[in-house]
């Protein structure tokens, strides 16, 4: 259905004929379904046949260490997600022949497979990356990017990495403790205003750049929450891959509070709707 090791289908008529669960995962012990899998159809089906092996492997590296899998349902982004997150990245963007990026953009995304590592304490969360990423690496797993989003100012914060599988295969495992997880997803977290910052930007008009803007200042004020885990600036490797610590900009667009004309700090209480909220929930 798809040409080896990419992820553009060259048979849609084929693939529109396949039902909903067979991208998904099989069922199996110990492990919850994937929470689309009886809902929507997924997107590569190489995913589908990694997914089991690498999920086994990375629950028993987790287990080893003082964490535990998050929303592991979550495990596999969901189609939905998949093709906002494409088309986002693709918007005015074409190759040299002047055809949209849209295939080659989704051959290179990370997170189609993603875990979430969660500790009780900030103060055990560098250890435990330090644990996991090494005990992958004793599976035959490389780690090929490391990123700590922890700075004064950001709009999120975390600790991503992508790892590779002996296969050559991607998926993404992000490591926070109880509180900055709340913070991100939590019924207070960002992820609604976030959404809203990634929607709202596209718009390309003075509204837009204020919506964004300050759904830009409510997720660094809520982020402002997450305290700093011990260590983590002056973590410089994990798993044998050096550690890049983002430094938190602006988007060019920001727009000052002072200079919002159209909207303002109301944006914290604004009555978000479902489906936002929904969008919210998945986003990333």
């Amino acid at each position: 259905m798809c040409r080896a090791g990419e992820r553009h289908c060259v048979n849609w008529g084929r693939l529109r004929k396949r039902a909903i669960t067979d991208f998904a995962p099989e069922s199996r012990e110990g492990v919850p379904d994937v929470a689309w899998a009886h809902g929507e159809s997924g997107i590569d089906e190489q995913d589908k046949v990694a997914e089991p092996r690498i999920t086994t492997d990375v629950m028993a590296c987790v287990a080893a260490g003082e964490g535990e899998l998050a929303g592991l349902g979550f495990r596999m982004k969901s189609p939905t997600s998949m093709a906002r997150k494409i088309a986002d990245k693709a918007k005015g963007r074409i190759d040299k022949s002047g055809s949209p990026l849209h295939a080659q953009i989704a051959a290179s995304l990370t997170d189609t497979i993603r875990y979430t590592d969660e500790v009780r304490s900030p103060d055990q969360l560098v250890e435990e990356a330090r644990t996991v990423t090494q005990n992958l690496r004793q599976r035959g797993y490389r780690i090929v990017e490391a990123e700590s989003f922890y700075a004064e100012g950001a709009v999120y914060k975390g600790l991503h990495t992508t790892v590779e599988t002996p296969e050559g295969l991607r998926f993404e495992l992000q490591f926070h403790s109880q509180e900055s997880l709340e913070v991100k997803e939590g019924p207070e977290g960002i992820h609604v205003f976030y959404e809203h910052y990634r929607q709202a930007r596209f718009r390309r008009d003075r509204r837009g750049a204020e919506v964004s803007s300050a759904c830009w200042d409510e997720c660094v004020r809520r982020s402002r929450k997450v305290r700093m885990p011990p260590g983590m600036e002056e973590l410089d490797e994990l798993g044998g891959c050096k550690v890049r610590h983002i430094t938190p900009m602006k988007p060019q667009w920001y727009v000052d509070p002072h200079n919002r004309k159209e909207y303002t700090e109301r944006v914290r209480f604004s009555d978000l709707s479902g489906e936002a909220r929904r969008l919210g929930r998945d986003a990333g």
